[in-house]
């Protein structure tokens, strides 16, 4: 009977010790940074996939043959902003994957003076500082579905590196629904 009771007191005595180390050490852990715990949420919102480029219409930015990080569904719980690298693609197309840079979101205003395009007043310019060249098809495309010259809701203006107005780009297909956007790249 002894046996029994100095056994249930060394038991209870490690029991209360463990306890108390855990809430220890519970009590001294650094408190969460909200901001990596949202870093971490976000990645159950899209996949990292790893792609080639293939083409030169990114250049100098991305070159062909590069490999970038794509972020599919990434602006499902991100909001898109300027000038970021996207993934896009079309429903006649839906394997074919293009890239391009997001140069005008809904309610910009578009203008187009002298062939040269301009978002909010501001001469649109590639990474190189070369100014975008809108002419023919393009500046019918981009002028037509204007509401007092703003991209309509839901529209978004994408554009290649290339200045030029040949460039398969909104100059070439027009306002981009954000249906076509697929995702993020990054280096």
């Amino acid at each position: 009977m002894k046996y029994k009771y100095s056994m249930s007191k060394k038991l209870l005595t490690v029991l209360i010790i463990s306890l108390a180390l855990l809430f220890f050490f519970y009590l001294s852990r650094p408190p969460v940074n909200l901001e990596n715990k949202n870093l971490i949420l976000s990645r159950e919102c899209y996949q990292v996939i790893l792609k080639t480029i293939r083409g030169s219409s990114m250049e100098p930015l991305l070159k062909d043959g590069e490999k970038v990080k794509f972020l599919m569904d990434y602006y499902n719980c991100h909001p898109l902003s300027k000038n970021e690298i996207i993934v896009i693609s079309f429903k006649t197309q839906p394997n074919k994957l293009y890239i391009k840079k997001l140069v005008g979101l809904p309610e910009d205003k578009v203008e187009i003076k002298n062939n040269y395009l301009f978002i909010n007043g501001q001469l649109v310019r590639n990474s190189e500082n070369k100014p975008y060249l809108v002419q023919g098809k393009g500046e019918t495309l981009l002028s037509k579905p204007l509401i007092n010259q703003k991209i309509s809701d839901g529209y978004y203006l994408v554009l290649s590196e290339d200045p030029n107005s040949t460039a398969f780009d909104s100059r070439y297909f027009g306002y981009l629904e954000k249906t076509h956007i697929l995702g993020k790249v990054i280096k």
